[in-house]
């Protein structure tokens, strides 16, 4: 079921106070809605309100029992893990040993987690542009892109070292995705199975001022053994499999579970990009065809209807998963930029039951005298400015 298209946008609470701390090199924000809630990167929280239909349509709020009421406030705080002054002295009387960096830093690639046996998770990033310090300030960093994989090891005890650390893959390993930046990436669950991350996509910029390379391959790891590989295409049988109507990047791709018509529960990445107007692209993988293990991918054109996004990129999306069945209720889509660069702070939710788009009202109180709204019509307090480059994570299967 959808939520209304009357929602509103609230900042959590940083640490008792109602506004946002500058950011650290690496830092997480820490949701306090419940103890143990994990630790997760937030910047405003989404939460839907139900509503009730009057006779003529109009969509109004509905009181007591709508989730906006029943709702507790998050509060977030921002923890700098490469500060000493994070840490209490450990019992040798010394601080602990901070944690590994990422060497050389880097931006634009993509960070993704996968459950463990331990009910944690692990911590990936992949690719992206590295930057190495020039020795001056009138002397560009040196930047380059770099298909490399990092993996975050939390802390254990003071003797043992954590942080970041670069994967090594297997000896026997043939296959590395190569190097790009504006990609996307989604993990299947693994129900039994190895848990894959899907990599779709991406741009690769490649000698600078030549303009790069837009990509359309599908590539896989598989996080139990780190291996890549290329799928099969389930509908050309031995050609490697690739993103259906070309190559693409600034996408959104995110994991969803549905049930198909007889109840059996389906996972299946869905994929958003310019090019989706009435439709979603949906991704599913399947082993069981090969005796040799090989994966095999398969792509669907979903149609959809209702008010759809307009065409844009490097805009962010989420999933919302009910809290009593698994099954994603739906997806939302925020902000992004169409071609010409305008940005927008948009909202639209996907019903991936009735593939039904709906875009959201996210009503606020407008500040008429905030001086810098040039055309004095004020802002919206609480909901956030035009963007492109976001992130979005759900909180809970209302926010």
């Amino acid at each position: 079921m959808a939520p209304s298209n009357t929602v509103r946008w609230s900042p959590p609470l940083w640490g008792g106070i109602s506004s946002t701390p500058s950011v650290s090199p690496l830092a997480t924000c820490r949701s306090h809605s419940t103890p143990s809630s994990a630790s997760t990167l937030l910047a405003s929280a989404f939460v839907p309100a139900t509503v009730s239909s009057s006779p003529n349509n109009a969509a109004k709020p509905s009181s007591d029992n709508s989730p906006l009421h029943a709702r507790k406030p998050h509060s977030a705080e921002w923890i700098n893990l490469f500060s000493p002054d994070t840490y209490s002295p450990s019992s040798s009387g010394s601080p602990p040993s901070l944690p590994g960096k990422i060497v050389p830093p880097r931006s634009g690639g993509v960070a993704f987690s996968t459950s463990n046996d331990g009910g944690g998770c692990n911590l990936f990033y992949f690719a992206g542009y590295a930057e190495i310090a020039s020795g001056g300030a009138s002397t560009p960093p040196e930047r380059f892109v770099v298909n490399d994989l990092w993996q975050f090891a939390p802390y254990q005890d003071d003797s043992s070292p954590w942080g970041w650390k670069e994967v090594k893959h297997p000896s026997t390993q043939n296959f590395i995705p190569g190097p790009r930046l504006a990609t996307a990436l989604a993990v299947l669950p693994s129900k039994g199975k190895d848990t894959l991350a899907v990599l779709l996509g991406g741009w690769d910029p490649q000698i600078p001022g030549t303009g790069g390379v837009i990509l359309e391959d599908v590539s896989v790891l598989n996080v139990e053994t780190m291996e890549w590989s290329e799928p099969i295409s389930m509908e050309e049988k031995g050609r490697e499999a690739t993103i259906p109507g070309g190559p693409t990047s600034r996408h959104v791709a995110l994991p969803i579970r549905i049930c198909d018509v007889e109840g059996a529960e389906k996972d299946l990445i869905l994929l958003h990009n310019h090019r989706c107007q009435n439709f979603v692209q949906l991704l599913s993988m399947d082993s069981s065809e090969n005796s040799e293990n090989n994966l095999y991918a398969k792509w669907t054109l979903q149609s959809t209807k209702g008010e759809c996004p307009s065409s844009r990129g490097l805009h962010c999306a989420a999933q919302i998963v009910s809290s009593t069945s698994n099954i994603t209720k739906g997806v939302v889509i925020f902000g992004g930029a169409a071609k010409d660069g305008n940005m927008s702070n948009e909202v639209f939710f996907l019903d991936v039951h009735s593939w039904t788009w709906t875009k959201l009202d996210c009503a606020g109180k407008r500040d008429v005298d905030d001086s810098n709204n040039k055309n004095g019509e004020g802002i919206v307090r609480g909901m956030p400015s035009p963007r492109a480059g976001a992130c979005l994570c759900p909180l809970d299967e209302y926010s």
